[in-house]
């Protein structure tokens, strides 16, 4: 074969290579899925507002009128003014009203607000001395920062129709509730403690006997947070006796995913990346995982950074799980040319057994074991894996300051024993509260996704 026959044969066999080789690429790459778009931004915590403006109320009712009427300056009468103060530091442009309300609202115009520390500002005939919160929920404005300064006692002991407001109109809309409970000197009456409307003569001696007041606080989960480290660092941190817990969906400010993470034992199974899925990155959101040996189950452990909101409700440390899942295939009565895509099939989630715990305060560990058996083909399968926590429990100090029925009938037979330091139905009150945010938006800790192939 001459030279010219020789290099054309060369030619022509390297361009059939790489026109083969190219087709088999091609071909590997239309065989592949896209990566399943993950986006849900109800669980990702927004950042505090540039700008707000917050709507202050403050219960004018009688019961109210003992904290300022003590020997020194109550906590409570320097919380007034704060309260003012810590939205202009947290918000340049930040604007407040006042209101004050018993069994009707009012406004409270230029500086009146400061009359609060006054026990005259607490002897209006035109609110009566019944309390009713659920009026403020009424004509709250979501758009805004909403402040209740009150001391919980609810006309007629009635919870329920503040609870299904503020189910309503705060929490069912994906908006938290914050409680800043403090404790203050007090000399005075207290009205409507229990559900026979009993009144009682309190007063303060030390700290342990401070009567409680709240700070509650309706809006975004992180302006409620930002407000109340403001509010500490303006005057609380002075406060002897001081507690908070804000109620939304968000127990982190991401749920947890394999960024970051650090894989502590992978058996029978490869961690490729780029490999299962088409245009896939290897991503750190996600894993793709070979099984490498379908005879034997396939074990995968990973530790997931987690690093809960400060401030929420204790969640324990074991973890329940959610699994949804796809196969990568053609759609049912499709053309041979027809793309692939990740359908719906759930009867291969037997394929995955899952265990989560938090095992240090800032750690999921995350096992996966493997059964290839189960699944149906050799084709890439997808798993939305969703962690929740199992329980939760509320912070010790609302049952020591929770006061109950039969405490209320003990002293009302003996008056000099009374509790002030107490307050009537504080743990219904706050389960009520997180129960309904919980039933609302299932909260969630880690939310990631695993694409498996048996080999």
């Amino acid at each position: 074969m001459n030279t010219f026959s020789s290099h054309f044969w060369f030619l022509l066999v390297g361009c059939l290579f790489i026109f083969t080789s190219s087709c088999e690429y091609i071909t590997q790459r239309q065989n592949k899925c896209v990566p399943v778009v993950h986006s849900d931004s109800n669980y990702l915590l927004p950042s505090p507002s540039a700008d707000v403006a917050a709507d202050i109320y403050l219960d004018a009712t009688l019961s109210m009128q003992g904290f300022t009427a003590t020997e020194t300056f109550s906590y409570y009468q320097q919380t007034i003014p704060l309260l003012e103060s810590a939205i202009i530091k947290t918000w340049k442009n930040g604007k407040v009203n006042f209101n004050k309300f018993g069994d009707k609202i009012e406004n409270l115009p230029d500086r009146k607000f400061l009359e609060a520390n006054k026990p005259a500002f607490y002897s209006d005939q035109n609110l009566n001395r019944k309390t009713y919160i659920e009026n403020v929920i009424n004509i709250a404005d979501t758009s805004h920062l909403n402040i209740i300064v009150t001391d919980l006692f609810q006309d007629n002991a009635d919870i329920n129709p503040l609870i299904e407001k503020i189910k309503t109109k705060f929490i069912g809309k994906g908006l938290a509730v914050g409680v800043l409970a403090v404790k203050s000197q007090f000399n005075g009456k207290i009205y409507d403690v229990g559900a026979n409307n009993y009144t009682f003569v309190y007063k303060t001696s030390d700290s342990p006997t401070f009567r409680p007041f709240y700070i509650v606080a309706l809006g975004s989960h992180a302006d409620i947070a930002v407000y109340f480290e403001t509010l500490e660092s303006s005057g609380f941190k002075d406060f002897p006796v001081k507690e908070q817990i804000i109620f939304s969906q968000f127990l982190t400010s991401k749920p947890s995913n394999f960024y970051n993470s650090e894989t502590i034992d992978i058996k029978n199974m490869n961690d490729v990346s780029g490999v299962l899925l088409k245009d896939g990155k290897g991503a750190a959101e996600y894993k793709e995982l070979k099984v490498v040996n379908k005879g034997k189950p396939s074990n995968f452990a990973a530790n997931l950074p987690f690093k809960q909101l400060p401030k929420t409700i204790d969640i324990g440390t074991q973890l329940e799980t959610e699994i949804k899942s796809w196969v990568c295939r053609k759609p049912e009565n499709s053309n041979s040319s027809a793309a692939v895509s990740f359908v719906e099939n759930s009867g291969v989630k037997d394929a995955l057994n899952i265990s989560a715990a938090i095992t240090k305060p800032e750690t999921i560990e995350f096992k996966l074991t493997v059964s290839p058996e189960k699944f149906e083909s050799d084709e890439v399968n997808c798993f939305q894996i969703i962690l929740r926590p199992k329980e939760y429990s509320l912070p010790k100090w609302i049952d020591e300051w929770n006061m109950t029925d039969a405490q209320i009938d003990l002293w009302h037979k003996s008056p000099a024993t009374f509790e002030g330091a107490k307050t009537y139905n504080l743990k219904r009150f706050l389960q009520d509260l997180w129960g309904t945010a919980q039933k609302s938006h299932s909260p969630k800790v880690a939310d990631f996704y695993c694409y498996i192939k048996p080999d």
